[in-house]
């Protein structure tokens, strides 16, 4: 065929055969898939250790939530409505008297950001039971909350004089807010299927735990301590089948710390933990407390609503521990793929025989990536399934740790993520060597350019980590988020979580990116050189 008349076809599959007749590239490419399955099989072979959580309570998804408020109920039998107004919210840690704040989440001096006073039906007192919810928080506005872990945000109002209204008709509830009581806004519509005709419906209160996190180089430090929150209702009316009869309970309570039989003589610094026993009195003040007076009702409360992330760990991102090697050696073969052209003076008869040479790297970046994905995809799916059930049967079970599959939404995108991620590191690598023409320094680079943010980002603040974890490719392990963060919480997204800013599908994209542009780079400087 004549110089230039070539097609892309033809190229492809000269690419292709090319890769297949040079053995080391073919046993690098089962080194990859036999260290991504080993290390990930290793990773997999021991048991959660303190992480179990066994007393963890699971809520109507399967997963480990929190559920322990301050509630004033009465039953409600089929379809009905309940409205009131949240005169106030204040931090309800006593002291010289309640404090309303403006700065949400002050640990010292104010309510935190996601204390909730609103208007709940729920089914029973049972913690982990099913409910919908609709609150005014001090630091995210009004929000429609079901189930723990869904949540639809309404306006961003102060918890001040703002007007409630859930409505029950079915399975369905619909919240509304107001800041009169006439004119009213609909925050929106959910879903909750399997509440029984008859549930509790009435106000609550809640105050997360105020949350501290402390990073430096290689370290987390995390903590939580209670606190309360005391909320003012008014212009409380319930339309539909009700008793009338209001009761005001905790829902859900800290465990009381157990009194030795006997006192302990010793000496104090030789009584084991003796200073981790929480002070009953706070624990029992943190059971809250209502009272009602001329139709106003003044609720204290302390706990959440939510899942809880505090417990466990995540063994989505474990069932593929094996990808951080394999990436290396992913990089390793891309780099060579085009390097070893140039030190054997390959490329001059490669391009003499195909002039178009921007049409070359194409061809290349193709072959590789396909060729990646192809040992990725069985790879991955092989030690993620085993992973999986071995961590299972070591212990890794609900509803602390989720189960995920192959045939689990989740998983499967995982582990078809954590492939693509792995394909489009050679096409990257591929592009460096290219650019750089020198192995070692492409190698290098790409593997730096994947790992340092990783190590970086423990040193730097929590918000330049995140927009470090946006804008470099490292982005792309995003695929291996569980789905196990929630925004409706005080615990921020962190990568020391295995919980990255961007979303999947936007992590894949961004390394996506940064190989089209390095490959683009590569086709502009193949076509200003002479080789």
């Amino acid at each position: 065929m004549p110089p230039g008349r070539d097609g892309f076809l033809q190229l492809l599959r000269a690419e292709l055969t090319k890769f297949r007749s040079v053995r080391r590239w073919l046993i690098g490419l089962a080194a990859a898939a036999l260290v991504s399955v080993t290390l990930t099989m290793l990773a997999s072979n021991s048991g959660p250790g303190n992480n179990q959580a066994p007393d963890a309570l699971a809520g109507p998804g399967g997963g480990a939530v929190q559920d322990r408020f301050r509630f004033v109920h009465q039953p409600l039998t089929g379809d009905g409505e309940i409205v009131a107004r949240v005169v106030s919210m204040a931090d309800g840690s006593g002291g010289s008297g309640e404090r309303e704040s403006t700065v949400p989440g002050d640990e010292d001096h104010g309510i935190v950001a996601w204390a909730k006073a609103g208007v709940l039906i729920k089914d029973g007192t049972k913690q982990g039971s099913r409910y919908a919810a609709l609150m005014v928080t001090p630091g995210h506005g009004v929000r429609l909350q079901h189930n723990y872990t869904e949540d639809l945000a309404g306006s961003d109002a102060a918890p001040k004089n703002r007007w409630l209204k859930l409505v029950r008709k079915g399975t369905g509830f619909t919240g509304y807010e107001s800041a009169d009581g006439s004119d009213w806004t609909k925050v929106g519509t959910v879903t909750v299927a399997g509440l029984p005709r008859t549930a509790e419906v009435g106000l609550f209160v809640a105050s997360s735990d105020r949350y501290t996190v402390e990073r430096s180089f290689g370290t987390l430090s995390e903590g939580v301590g209670p606190s309360k929150a005391t909320g003012v209702f008014d212009h409380v009316t319930l339309n539909g089948a009700a008793s009338d009869a209001w009761t005001g309970e905790p829902i859900g309570e800290l465990s009381l710390p157990k009194v030795p039989d006997r006192p302990d003589d010793r000496p104090l610094d030789e009584q084991e933990n003796r200073e981790e026993l929480p002070p009953r009195q706070e624990i029992e003040d943190l059971k809250g407390s209502d009272r009602e007076s001329g139709g106003v009702f003044t609720v204290t409360g302390s706990g959440d609503i939510a899942p809880d992330a505090f417990v466990g760990g995540d063994n989505l991102t474990q069932g593929l521990a094996g990808s951080w090697v394999a990436l290396m050696v992913f990089a390793a073969l891309g780099t060579l793929f085009i390097t070893s052209e140039y030190r054997r003076g390959m490329i001059r008869t490669t391009l003499t025989a195909t002039p178009r040479r921007g049409r070359v790297l194409v061809a290349k970046a193709l072959v590789i990536g396909a060729v990646s994905f192809a040992v990725a995809l069985p790879a991955t799916a092989l030690g993620f399934a085993w992973a999986q059930q071995r961590m299972q049967d070591h212990g890794y079970v609900p509803p602390v740790y989720l189960e995920y599959s192959l045939a689990h939404g989740t998983g499967l995108r995982a582990v078809i993520g954590t492939s693509a991620m792995l394909a489009l590191v050679a096409v990257l690598a591929l592009a460096a060597g290219a650019v750089l023409r020198h192995s070692a320094g492409a190698i290098t680079g790409v593997i730096l350019l994947m790992l340092a943010p990783l190590i970086l980002g423990g040193a730097l603040p929590l918000g330049a980590t995140q927009w470090l974890f946006r804008l470099t490719p490292v982005a792309a392990f995003s695929v291996q988020r569980s789905g196990m963060y929630y925004p409706q919480m005080e615990r921020p997204c962190m990568p020391e979580n295995a919980c990255y800013p961007l979303a999947p599908a936007g992590g894949l994209g961004v390394l996506l990116l940064w190989a089209a542009a390095l490959l683009a780079l590569a086709v502009w400087r193949l076509r200003k050189s002479d080789v």
